[in-house]
Order: C-alpha cells, then structure tokens, then sequence
C-alpha cells in the first residue's frame, strides 16, 4: 500500500480499475474500495498482525454517520449539530423557515450569532 502524501493516515492500493483504501485514526480503522478481493487480503493480513474485530459496514467514524443502501451513500453530522445546540443552550429553540431574512434585519440577533459563531470557533481550536 501506499500512504498518501497529503493525509498520513490514508493509505491506498490502485491496480487498473480496482482500488482499496485504507484509514487509520487511534484505534479506528476504515477499509474500503471496490476491490473486494484486495480487501479480503488486507484484513487478513491486519488480523494476523494486530488484534482487530470485523464492525460490519461503517455507521459512524470521527463525528460523521454514514447510512448505506442499494442506492448509494449519505454522509451527515446530525449528532454534532446537536451536540453544538445542546452546548451553546439551543436546544429547544423554534426553527425558522427563512431565518437569514430575520438575521440580516435585526442587529441583535446578527450580535447573538456571533457570539455563537465565536463559542463554536473557540470550541474548535481547543
């Protein structure tokens, strides 16, 4: 395999139209491609030299869900939206159908999304 040279933590295999990729973070690992011989490689190899255990389809990796069908895959962050909601006192707060209209009309409420926006920049780089 070989690691990217913009993200060490993925690494990958190409050979005509077939691909595996492999993403390692801590002590959670995602294998995935389109090679499904190539993967079944790969976890034997990982198994004989680390302790590993077979989760099934990924549902949940680094604060993003994933939700598999027939039909393709979604990528979201619900939890974390909520999560942020929940830390900055939200969460019971009515939702609006055009809430950028009343923003860009009240001074106050431009005043408290930015402090919201401040808390979720501190909360990131922290």
């Amino acid at each position: 395999m070989t690691r990217c040279e913009t993200e060490h933590t993925v690494f990958y295999r190409h050979s005509s139209a077939r691909c595996v990729y492999l993403i390692v973070y801590v002590d959670d690992t995602v294998l995935t491609g389109n090679d499904h011989h190539g993967i079944s490689q790969m976890k034997q190899h990982l198994c004989h030299h680390f302790q590993t255990k077979n989760l099934g389809k990924l549902r949940y990796f680094l604060g993003i869900e994933i939700a598999q069908s027939n039909d393709g895959i979604i990528i979201y962050q619900w939890k974390y939206a909520l999560d942020i909601l929940e830390e900055i006192g939200l969460m019971n707060s009515k939702p609006l159908t055009h809430p950028w209209i009343l923003i860009a009309n009240s001074y106050q409420i431009r005043e408290s999304l930015f402090q919201i926006l401040s808390s979720i920049e501190d909360r990131l780089e922290n």
